[in-house]
């Protein structure tokens, strides 16, 4: 796996763990590995799409009233 891809799935992981210093660190390291800007963008939608799974998928419980 190169360091890109590396970075972008750490970018993402980070992301979604909402963890300001680890952001900081990975998106400086992906950059220095050649990320750009563009996909970081794409990245920050792919940690987004995940993060918002568990809540369309919870959405079902709270419509249902199962749990």
């Amino acid at each position: 796996m190169t360091k890109k891809r590396k970075e972008r799935i750490a970018v993402a992981a980070t992301l979604n763990a909402q963890r300001p210093y680890c952001i900081q660190i990975h998106s400086t390291a992906s950059q220095n590995a050649g990320v750009s800007e563009e996909q970081l963008a794409k990245v920050t939608f792919v940690a987004a799409t995940h993060r918002a799974g568990g809540a369309v998928t919870h959405r079902r419980h709270l419509i249902s009233g199962k749990s």
